[in-house]
């Protein structure tokens, strides 16, 4: 399952950034599972909720300064919908 060390990995961060990450990571699971994705009887599945979160929290990391304005949207990236997507798919399946 996906975690703070994890995430630390994919964002490129060291330690010192592990309380940030944290709430970053819960948010993104909390984003997920609120999107109607659970893989609890699905293991198989993993590998790409995993990817799922960190990508969606990288999105959120990278862009936590950014302020929105009519040129930024602030949505989800589409690789994190379509992921999405295929998750609740595969998983209702």
């Amino acid at each position: 399952m996906a975690t703070v060390i994890g995430l630390r990995e994919y964002c490129r961060e060291d330690k010192s950034a592990d309380k940030e990450l944290k709430l970053f990571l819960s948010a993104s699971i909390g984003y997920i599972t609120g999107a109607g994705v659970s893989i609890q009887k699905h293991e198989a599945y993993i590998p790409l909720y995993d990817m799922t979160v960190y990508m969606l929290a990288a999105h959120w990391w990278d862009n936590r300064g950014i302020a929105i304005d009519k040129n930024l949207t602030g949505e989800i990236p589409i690789s994190v919908t379509a992921l999405l997507i295929q998750l609740r798919e595969l998983c209702d399946g």
